[in-house]
């Protein structure tokens, strides 16, 4: 339980956070298109470049991509504006998490050097476009722990999602600290043109050869150099508007922008609404009562957790319900009627003795083994016939005839009446599970399924228990070495579940009885670990 001082307070400012993304990204989507953008892409121009890739969250995950989608309420919002086309102007689909834990910005600047199309060469509305923009960057993979928390102490950007695997972009402007650290400096990188947030209307000089870390640092300088001179004419500017009116929006650096509707012909109709409610909600977030209230940003970080939090119970949740929609309910209500009837639930639901039995077993059809313990098949076996009439249970190769006395005979393999007796006991069975399980009117071919449960290793089962050796046994199969080796280890691992399964039940003399019979079979080559060693 996360508590929150003056939580709706909080809430109302996030909200309007995550309307001012969704005003920005759809803001984008149009000033990013390739037939109002490209032409402006000269080398040279200065650009806003957004940290994050389009549509991510601060909060999304590589094991799960739709872990926190999240969408804005789009009631409250509409309120907030007094607009009933709010729904049109927002794009819901999109994860907008960005500055709900910090209020940092979401952009850097950065200088076009050049671009490139994607995909085919013709020329259409959706053409994919990638852009080489000149970005002050910190490399990865060389930052130490010190040196992220000094980048997160004096770089807004550096603690939101950096859409970039190897580089997390940062502010232009002269940071001293930041600017000494080894893996920060001005370097190329590659983006989607869905990446820039605006284009400036000024261009500076860009060498020729950018490659060497010279040519970048100077270009760097220059854009700061940009940005100094604005911000002091700027300055000038608000001192002679003091007392002024307040409506409009002043930004700290105001660097002359491409007008959207003037230069880039723009002729979306929803553009100047977008552009209009976008003012409004700053100015909304600016005047909110959150900005000058104690503690904000330790607030935010405490609402971001907590929404993090209900969204991932909520995707849960879905998986969940996915999860069960995926098995048919008639199904499992035919398999409890199973189970209920050979005596492993009880009519009540609960797991009965032989259920417990049954739940230690994994390396086979666990209610064949489970009855063949129940029913006294296994007691009565001696040992080296127990080990053989277990192996029916895992082999399904089919290297010799059809279980039976008269198909027994193969290669001058004989069946003896002690395997064939013990062969049958395991049919009856299997014939009495799957014979329940048709009678509940589940899937199954009854003769089919008995006859999976083959007779072929029991002969060779019987001579590795007797001492032979694994050459020897391998002349009584055609099957190929590995299938035996395989199958071998395989009964070997189930019969120490069959032995778990009795200790469950409290069968101790059984339980012993398939500890011995594990020490028969773990023998030899077959359970080298190597043969090289």
């Amino acid at each position: 339980d996360i508590s929150i001082e003056n939580e709706e307070q909080v809430k109302e400012y996030v909200k309007l956070r995550d309307g001012l993304d969704a005003l920005t990204i759809e803001r984008r989507a149009i000033t990013n298109l390739p037939t109002h953008s490209v032409p402006f892409l000269q080398p040279g121009r200065l650009v806003r470049v957004c940290v994050d890739a389009p549509g991510s969250s601060l909060y999304s995950s590589s094991d799960t991509d739709a872990l926190t989608r999240m969408t804005v309420d789009v009631e409250d919002v509409e309120e907030m504006l007094g607009d009933d086309e709010m729904h049109n102007a927002l794009s819901f689909d999109e994860a907008m998490l960005r500055k709900s834990v910090e209020d940092g910005n979401d952009s850097v600047w950065g200088v076009v050097v050049h671009f490139e199309k994607v995909g085919s060469k013709k020329h259409t509305k959706h053409q994919k476009y990638l852009v080489d923009v000149l970005v002050k960057c910190a490399e990865k993979l060389k930052l130490s722990d010190t040196d992220r928390e000094i980048l997160k102490r004096n770089d807004s950007t550096f603690s939101l999602l950096n859409s970039s695997e190897r580089h997390s972009m940062l502010q232009c402007e002269e940071n001293q600290v930041v600017d000494e650290l080894p893996a920060v400096e001005f370097r190329v990188i590659r983006i989607p043109l869905e990446q820039l947030d605006c284009m400036s209307s000024i261009r500076v000089y860009l060498p020729k050869d950018l490659y060497p870390i010279e040519a970048r640092t100077r270009c760097g300088a220059s854009i700061r150099e940009v940005l100094k001179r604005f911000e002091e004419r700027s300055k000038v500017q608000q001192q002679k508007d003091d007392g002024e009116d307040d409506d409009k929006e002043k930004e700290v650096v105001v660097v002359p922008m491409l007008d959207a509707e003037k230069d880039m012909k723009v002729i979306d109709k929803n553009y100047a609404k977008i552009v209009q409610k976008i003012q409004t909600l700053s100015k909304m977030m600016k005047n909110h009562s959150f900005k000058t209230s104690e503690n904000p940003i330790g607030r935010l970080r405490k609402h971001g957790e907590k929404r993090r939090l209900e969204y991932m119970v909520k995707h849960a949740k879905k998986e969940v319900a996915v999860a069960s929609g995926m098995i048919k309910a008639d199904v499992l209500k035919r398999m409890r009627r199973v189970l209920r009837r050979l005596g492993y639930v009880s009519e009540d639901g609960v797991v009965t003795s032989k259920g417990r039995c049954a739940c230690e077993l994994a390396g086979a059809d666990e209610l064949v083994a489970t009855e063949l313990i129940f029913n006294g098949t296994f007691k009565a076996l001696p040992l080296h016939m127990l080990v053989a009439t277990v192996s029916c249970l895992v082999w399904k190769e089919k290297t010799g005839g059809k279980g039976g006395k008269e198909g027994g005979k193969r290669q001058g393999m004989n069946v003896s009446e002690e395997v064939f007796s013990a062969h049958s006991n395991v049919k009856d069975a299997a014939r009495k599970v799957f014979k329940q399980q048709l009678e509940c009117k589940l899937k199954i071919d009854v003769e089919d399924s008995i006859e999976r449960l083959r007779w072929d290793l029991m002969e060779v089962m019987l001579a590795w228990c007797k001492g032979n050796t694994f050459s020897e046994i391998m002349k009584m199969t055609e099957a190929f070495e590995g299938s035996i080796v395989r199958a071998i280890r395989r009964i070997e691992e189930l019969m120490r579940q069959l032995a778990a399964a009795c200790k469950v039940i409290g069968e101790s003399d059984l339980e012993k009885k398939f500890l011995d019979a594990c020490e028969l079979v773990k023998r030899d080559i077959v359970f080298t670990p190597s043969l090289f060693v």
